[in-house]
């Protein structure tokens, strides 16, 4: 279950970063975990500096879900969540999404809500 789900929503300039950042990227299907149908994008393949800023806006902005004992700060967007693995910005490797639908736990997203951008892919 969520905990400490935060009210205070993503500003919009980083809110149209991250989408941009989302579409552009090659997300990848975890094919070695087919029990947690989920995608990642590595960070050797995008610019360093816009990884770490998506990895930053995650954790400030997102919220604690446990998944089978593990605590992960995840941020909604649309109809995904993404995460990290919780290693240090220095040491983060990927970003992991999940469609919101393969979980209902996850809350709804307020800020795309808010936001909502006409002709964005969810």
């Amino acid at each position: 279950m969520p905990q400490d789900v935060h009210t205070e929503i993503i500003p919009y300039e980083d809110w149209l970063f991250v989408n941009d950042l989302i579409q552009r990227s090659r997300w990848v299907f975890a094919k070695t975990m087919p029990e947690n149908p989920h995608y990642y994008m590595l960070r050797k393949e995008c610019d360093d500096g816009e990884f770490v800023r998506f990895a930053e806006l995650i954790r400030q902005y997102g919220y604690q879900y446990q998944y089978e004992g593990y605590w992960y700060t995840v941020l909604n967007v649309y109809d995904w969540y993404y995460w990290t693995m919780g290693a240090l910005i220095e040491e983060t490797i990927l970003i992991n999404r999940k469609e919101r639908k393969l979980n209902s736990e996850i809350p709804n997203d307020t800020a795309s809500e808010i936001y909502r951008l006409p002709g964005v892919s969810k």
